[in-house]
């Protein structure tokens, strides 16, 4: 009887782990027809939590395709790469090479609340795009 139990368990446990790639997206096309695939490793800040006008958080992103484009964008606040010039964030700024993995986001007070940046990911005929919300204090709490 304890034999069973051990096979049903090995059996069930293999099949488990077979099914676990089957089920796995690596790209799937876009509404433009791109293929949508696994170039961001993942994107890293800092603090989550700002104050107005006195707080930055340094974000970076960490992709494993060198020849990539990497673009920007955020709702509220102003996106700096670390070379120092502003990324304006009414349309998506397209940077390349190191200078397009960090950038610095800041807010002034009427940007308190939780904001998005995003960050856009293309090589190729591939992309991806993840983002992550700061919460944004005013500066007077």
């Amino acid at each position: 009887m304890k034999k069973i139990q051990i096979l049903t368990i090995v059996v069930v446990s293999v099949l488990w782990l077979i099914s676990i790639p089957a089920c796995k997206k690596d790209s799937q096309p876009n509404d433009a027809g791109e293929e949508v695939g696994n170039l961001i490793d993942s994107i890293h800040v800092n603090t989550r939590v700002i104050k107005a006008f006195t707080d930055s958080a340094y974000i970076t992103v960490y992709t494993h395709n060198n020849d990539s484009r990497i673009s920007w964008e955020a709702d509220h606040g102003v996106l700096t790469s670390l070379s120092g010039s502003t990324i304006n964030v009414d349309s998506v700024t397209s940077l390349s090479g190191t200078e397009a993995t960090s950038v610095i986001y800041s807010a002034c007070e009427a940007c308190t609340g939780r904001n998005t940046v995003t960050c856009t990911v293309v090589a190729g005929d591939m992309q991806q795009t993840d983002t992550i919300q700061i919460l944004v204090k005013s500066y007077f709490d």
